[in-house]
């Protein structure tokens, strides 16, 4: 285990604004770096992410109108790890690819940060196939098609 600290004096949360002390700060580990940072996110904002992020993938997959998302979504495939998106909440550094773990000074305990109902290995690739079959056939016969508005304002 890691040697964890106590939050930054005045740290508050990016999502909610409350103030983050010690029954709710949080450190994520990334990697490959084996780096821990402090989140700038509360520690019942990260539980939310791990709750909510691969459903919100499929109801994204799912609804999307716009074949450039869609296109996105497919290729991205079904998350594995938590993220925070807008980076600045729990920056990735630069030579670092994902967030491999939390740490909350609630229970003292390391987890991994994969998202609730990830799918790995092969069976990662079986769902991405499905899915690819699903809704790639549902995307514009126009391969070329961004989503971006056209000339007449219109996207196909």
């Amino acid at each position: 285990m890691a040697g964890h600290g106590k939050p930054p004096e005045g740290l508050e949360c990016m999502v909610t604004y409350d103030e983050i002390d010690e029954s709710n700060y949080v450190e994520y580990q990334t990697a490959p770096s084996g780096k821990w940072h402090a989140a700038k996110i509360s520690e019942d904002v990260v539980r939310r992410f791990l709750d909510t992020q691969m459903g919100e993938y499929e109801e994204h997959l799912r609804t999307s109108d716009c074949a450039a998302t869609t296109r996105r979504l497919l290729a991205a495939g079904p998350p594995i790890w938590m993220q925070e998106k807008s980076g600045k909440a729990m920056a990735i550094p630069e030579d670092d690819t994902h967030i491999a773990a939390l740490w909350f000074a609630s229970d003292g305990a390391e987890r991994p940060a994969k998202v609730k109902g990830c799918v790995e290995g092969e069976a990662r690739a079986e769902l991405m196939a499905r899915n690819a079959a699903l809704f790639g056939a549902a995307l514009s016969d126009n391969p070329a098609d961004d989503g971006q508005p056209k000339a007449d304002g219109v996207s196909e």
